[in-house]
């Protein structure tokens, strides 16, 4: 149906057709600065690929300067009555463009609609009215940006088409036992030391390197944004945890008398680097790496990883044994048990997120040993994991 992707719910095909390079720019009511210049940019883009100059002429209510009959305008308004929040009526005549939406998020589905019909229709766009509105709330893509490191404008190029194709969550996975991405104010060593990790594809010692400062976060969220992405930040934990021991080997179950120095993996497995669950101070780092997380991401989510932990470690650990016996984690046979200790650890991270207005996600393990009615659960390993996490009551992706 004209190249749209994802389908539209309601199209209906009206006669004639509109020139691409007569529609104008549309304007910004107050308020929509940033939904418009997403309009425009993928307009120019659109015109750009056809070989045909934009049409000038706009002003700030969203009409454009027709007194020589050539510019077709492009109105953009809101209609809360149109449905959810994402819901939009496009309606493409030989007169012009015009875009109603419940909201501003609603404007650049619209507008992603508009590009797509203009990149199909690089002559003459059909005259069509579609409305349209999301089946699924949630709409994601992942990155992972710890096994292999991405640059800020790939990223950009990435959430704008992701937009396109009208995603709205941006999963971006920062820490691995590959590297640890993200630069912290007042704990450089995380990405000092996890970021450089070294290359075994060369008989030399070469190393792969790549981290994301603070402006780097905030220019991608703001991009993310203006085009109505939710980007949530992954860091993963207990386990995949090699490159943060590479800066704080000191959080291994063994650290404490053991002289082994981490250093990020170049390779693709389940490791045994992970953060002692009995150990205070792990926390204690978790919560100032959560403090940064806030304050970089508004996203209400925090992704919290918690999948392929190695758990046989823990119950070699004193530290663990202890925090165990403690807590009263144990099986029902009453042998301590590390699935019990996994939970433990995750309701605290949990815990910890909620404290700064924040929900945690985590992989679908963290069902195992169960996990809080609040914790939104990610299935990956098969969707069997997600009606799982649906029959005990939990949200899950």
């Amino acid at each position: 149906m004209y190249g749209l992707i994802p389908l539209p719910a309601e199209l209906i095909e009206r006669p004639g057709s509109l020139r691409l390079e007569s529609i104008g720019a549309a304007g910004a009511p107050a308020g929509l600065e940033a939904e418009a210049a997403v309009l425009n940019a993928w307009l120019a883009r659109a015109k750009a690929a056809a070989g045909v100059a934009s049409a000038e002429g706009a002003n700030r209510d969203g009409g454009a300067d027709r007194s020589d009959g050539a510019i077709a305008p492009l109105g953009l308004s809101l209609d809360a009555a149109l449905g959810g929040p994402e819901a939009y009526r496009l309606s493409i005549s030989s007169d012009g463009v015009s875009i109603a939406a419940a909201s501003p998020a609603g404007l650049v589905r619209a507008g992603a609609t508009l590009y797509q019909l203009a990149l199909s229709h690089p002559d003459a766009l059909p005259c069509v009215e579609i409305r349209d509105e999301p089946r699924f709330a949630w709409r994601g893509f992942m990155i992972d940006a710890a096994r292999s490191f991405y640059r800020v404008e790939f990223l950009e190029r990435l959430i704008d088409l992701a937009a396109m194709h009208k995603l709205n969550v941006f999963h971006w996975h920062l820490s691995d036992d590959q590297a640890w991405r993200l630069e912290l104010p007042g704990l450089p060593e995380l990405a000092a030391m996890g970021s450089r990790r070294l290359d075994r594809r060369f008989n030399a010692v070469r190393y792969r390197t790549g981290s994301y400062s603070p402006e780097d976060v905030r220019r991608i969220v703001a991009y993310a944004a203006a085009r109505h992405i939710e980007v949530i930040p992954e860091i993963d934990v207990p386990g995949h945890s090699t490159a943060l021991l590479a800066s704080h080997p000191e959080l291994w179950c063994h650290g404490d008398h053991s002289d082994r120095l981490f250093q990020p993996e170049d390779r693709f497995g389940v490791f045994d680097g992970i953060l002692c669950a009995g150990n205070e101070e792990t926390f204690g780092l978790l919560d100032r790496v959560l403090d940064g997380l806030a304050e970089f991401f508004p996203s209400g989510y925090v992704h919290a990883g918690g999948d392929e932990v190695p758990k046989g470690a823990w119950l070699s650990c004193d530290r663990c044994r202890a925090r165990m016996a403690a807590e009263g984690l144990r099986d029902e046979a009453g042998a301590l048990d590390p699935e019990r200790l996994q939970a433990y650890f995750m309701d605290r991270v949990s815990r910890s997120i909620a404290a700064r207005d924040r929900r945690m996600i985590g992989w679908d393990e963290v069902v195992d040993g169960s996990c809080g009615k609040d914790v939104l659960v990610m299935a990956w390993r098969s969707h069997e994991h997600g009606y799982r996490a649906a029959q005990i009551g939990r949200a899950h992706v």
